[in-house]
C-alpha cells in the first residue's frame, strides 16, 4: 500500500481489519449463492485480484486515496 495511503481510507483500522472485515462479508454472501453462483463469484475475485495487482502505485491512489 502506498504511505499516503491508510487502512482508514479503505474503510478498515488495519490490514488485519481489512481481511477480517473482507472474510466475514464473503461468509455472509457465500450463504445465499448457489454452487454456480459462487463459482463465478470466486473467479471475478481472482479476476480482480489480478487486475488489482498489475496497478501502479499512482493508479491505486488515484482510486483510494480521499480528495482534498
Amino acid at each position: 500500500m502506498p504511505d499516503s495511503l491508510y487502512w482508514v481510507d479503505l474503510g478498515a483500522l488495519s490490514r488485519a481489519d481489512f481481511v477480517d472485515t473482507c472474510q466475514q462479508q464473503w461468509d455472509r454472501e457465500r450463504l445465499s449463492l448457489s454452487a454456480s453462483d459462487r463459482s463465478v463469484a470466486l473467479k471475478e475475485c481472482d479476476d480482480t485480484q489480478a487486475a488489482v495487482d498489475a496497478l501502479s502505485c499512482q493508479e491505486i491512489i488515484a482510486l483510494y486515496a480521499p480528495t482534498p
